[in-house]
């Protein structure tokens, strides 16, 4: 017999798994849940995961994480979304695919209070308040282990006793009031299981006895009147009708006699005489122990009158509105254009009403009020450089910070309305109807519909508003280039659009880029001149006038100038220059610049006489300063056959348009005679003698121009000539020094 044996491998086991803890032990809503479960193999755990379902969820599949020898699985918040009911199967797999599984469930909730009633109602300062308040787990009432937290205002208020659970209201926490009536919140938290709670209420927490002056009134009190107050006075919140002997009223003051009380309650007095004003009035109620007290303002009457009439003393229609916290007065003139009646005094919007016009003063202290107004359209009136639309005039003698105007105008006159500007005039002279100062101008808001224009002032006067008509200066001037240190002269005329001219009207003058300022007004005619010292440099320049008269609308003109500077020179030369020939010598001649700018290469030739004759030891100048004189050194040489003659001279000095001539005689004379020694001559017989060689000699001159006349050196030359030669006729009474002759013939050159 034979027997087989059959190996089988050894049958698998599942991991062992342990239950599974859940923590928190009461989960509430907004916060994680965590699994932790214990899993064992010998082949080893491959994985541990969850399938978890809720109140109308599924979860995903989620995996745990080993954690010093347990597993855990923090499932978050955002899947624990809804209260009720979870339930997981916890699954454990080995590595060779066996498995294990364990339930685990918990409940997801949430805890909520509400505070239910605040005793007493209504409650007053010194009062026990008792709070109900109710702690709900998932809608169920929590009646132990909640701890609560009072607050009011957010200031501590810690709880009298522990408190007892009512099933109608609730927990019921007891806390002392505070001390000061007034609006409170009262705050409650509750805490449970780790969980916390808070829920709010309003209180609102009076006085035990209440009293107050709740109006006083009429106000403004006109004379005669009786003043009835209106009280609050409640003790725990229940009316109190006083009697005469515990109410004290009086005004600024002075004792008010109490006339009649009624029920709300209503005390009727008559109050004392007093000027027109703001007082105090002040009630006292004598209760129980205490006593109390509250006062109010009250206004006396203040008279208001007044009239409109226009220039022929006919009576306007006009409405005054006096408005002030949400109070309207409203006064209005009568059939002969008065107004009376009464205000407070105090501060108001007030506002004036009259066909097209609407005047508003804001701000408006009133302390008196006796015709403080003035009011006057002028549709007939006229303002020079104006196409008038509508003219007024209007005067306030009140305090007010700023005056809003709608004023009409008339658009029958053919005006552009989108022309239309207003022009206030602060010093109207209402007798002249013209103003005395000047006009400035308010750019308006323009309504073509209505045909109105709106805009605000600080002041009054009067208002014109119309189309600007324009004025311009036609000016010129006396030269179109100037040279420094010249006069600019400046004369125009100021004229309309219609080339009427205008007076009175100011004129600035300036010159474009310059320090140059002047100003003038136009005189009769519309004259206007100026004078003034040009720039003290050369260049183009611009002269601008801007005429200034509001309301005309100026244009400015403008002319350009030119400044320069003057370039001149001058040539000092000698009249007559004398020489043998054969003879050489020098000469000095003289160089100055006499304009005003600086001459650059001067250039110098002389002309009229044979070449070789004459040499310049420095023919080109290269600068010349402003009144710098240069003498120059002339070189005169003559050859020997040189003819005797005169010869007309220039000495030629140019430099740009800067030129001077001067003009001198060359004369070629004889050599000189020897002179011989005489005998003793018989008496009275002429001397024989011969004159000596003159040396060469010249004379100053003021220089020539181009073009001089020729004649005058021959004349010259001429009377010379014959001055000598009476000199050698003369009787010989002693002898004459050569130096005296020389003199004598300079005296006659020159004309005596």
């Amino acid at each position: 017999m034979v027997v087989l044996f059959l190996l089988l491998p050894p049958a698998a086991a599942a991991p062992s798994l342990s239950a599974v803890d859940v923590q928190p032990a009461i989960p509430w809503l907004g916060t994680p849940v965590t699994l932790q479960v214990a899993c064992a193999d010998p082949q080893g755990v491959a994985v541990v995961f969850a399938d978890t379902a809720g109140p109308g969820i599924l979860l995903p599949r989620l995996n745990f994480t080993l954690l010093g020898g347990d597993y855990q699985l923090a499932i978050p918040s955002s899947y624990l979304y809804k209260t009720g009911p979870y339930q997981a199967n916890v699954t454990c797999v080995s590595t060779q695919g066996d498995n294990a599984s364990a339930p685990a469930s918990w409940t997801v909730s949430v805890l909520e209070g509400q505070v239910r009633s605040i005793q007493p109602s209504p409650a007053f300062v010194g009062d026990v308040l008792t709070i109900g308040f109710f702690a709900l787990r998932d809608g169920q009432a929590l009646t132990q282990d909640v701890a609560f937290q009072v607050t009011l205002n957010g200031q501590p208020a810690p709880l009298l006793q522990p408190p007892p659970f009512d099933l109608l209201q609730g927990w019921l926490l007891q806390v002392t009031s505070p001390v000061q009536a007034g609006s409170y919140t009262v705050a409650v938290a509750a805490s449970y299981a780790g969980a916390s709670v808070m829920n709010s209420s309003a209180l609102s927490l009076g006085k035990p006895l209440e009293f107050s002056l709740r109006s006083a009134g009429p106000s403004p009190l006109t004379a005669g009147q009786n003043l009835t107050l209106t009280l609050l006075a409640t003790d725990r919140g229940v009316p109190i009708l006083p009697a005469a002997s515990q109410l004290a009223v009086s005004v600024n003051g002075q004792q008010a006699e109490i006339l009649r009380i009624a029920p709300g309650p209503q005390v009727t007095v008559r109050p004392p005489a007093l000027a027109p004003g703001s007082y105090p009035v002040e009630v006292t109620l004598q209760y129980g122990n205490g006593s109390y007290t509250d006062s109010r303002s009250v206004a006396y009457a203040l008279a208001v009158s007044g009239e409109f009439l226009d220039r022929d003393g006919d009576p306007l229609g006009v409405e005054l509105r006096f408005a002030a916290n949400g109070t309207v007065t409203s006064l209005s003139t009568d059939s002969e254009g008065a107004y009376r009646g009464s205000v407070a005094p105090g501060r108001y919007t007030l506002t004036l009403l009259h066909d097209d016009a609407e005047i508003t003063w804001k701000d408006v202290d009133i302390a008196e009020f006796e015709d403080p107004l003035r009011y006057l359209p002028l549709p007939d009136g006229t303002v020079p450089g104006l196409e008038l639309a509508a003219l007024y005039h209007m005067e306030a003698a009140l305090d007010f910070g700023e005056v809003e105007l709608e004023l009409g105008y008339d658009d029958s006159r053919g005006l552009v309305e989108s022309d239309l500007t207003v022009f206030h005039c602060k010093d109207w002279n209402a007798a002249k109807r013209a103003c005395l100062g000047s006009w400035a101008a308010i750019l308006p808001q323009v309504d073509i519909v209505k045909n109105q224009v709106t805009f605000t002032s600080r002041a009054l006067g009067a208002f014109a508003v119309g189309a600007q008509k324009a004025v311009h200066v036609d000016f010129s001037l006396d030269r179109e280039v100037y040279k420094l240190g010249d006069v600019v002269k400046v004369s125009g005329v100021v004229l309309d659009e219609a080339n009427r001219p205008v007076d009175g009207v100011a004129v600035a003058l300036e010159v474009t880029g310059e320090a140059i300022r002047a100003s003038g007004v136009s005189g009769a005619n519309g004259v206007i001149a100026f004078e003034f010292a040009p720039p003290d440099r050369e260049g183009a320049f611009e002269v601008v006038l801007t005429p200034a008269k509001p309301p005309y609308l100026a244009t400015g003109g403008s002319q350009g100038f030119s400044v320069i500077k003057t370039r001149g020179v001058y040539a000092l030369v000698p009249d007559v220059v004398r020489l043998s020939p054969g003879e050489r010598r020098a000469f000095t001649f003289s160089l100055s610049n006499t304009g005003q700018a600086p001459l650059m290469d001067v250039e110098l030739v002389i002309t009229g006489v044979p070449e070789g004759y004459v040499s310049i030891n420095t023919p080109l100048i290269s600068r010349l300063e402003p009144g710098e004189e240069q003498r120059i050194e002339v070189t005169f040489a003559l050859p020997t056959d040189a003819p005797v003659q005169t010869y007309s001279a220039k000495f030629i000095a140019r430099s740009g348009d800067a030129r001077t001539e001067g003009i001198f005689a060359l004369t070629v004379q004889e050599p000189a005679a020897p002179v011989e020694e005489k005998q003793d001559a018989p008496a009275f017989s002429l001397p024989a003698f011969s004159l000596p060689a003159f040396p060469s000699f010249s004379f100053p001159s003021l220089g020539f121009a181009v073009g001089g006349n020729e004649g005058d050196i021959a004349l010259l030359l001429g009377v010379g000539a014959a001055a000598f030669v009476l000199a050698l006729v003369i009787r010989r009474r002693k002898p004459v020094p050569p130096s005296a002759i020389l003199r004598d013939l300079k005296r006659e050159v020159r004309g005596g």
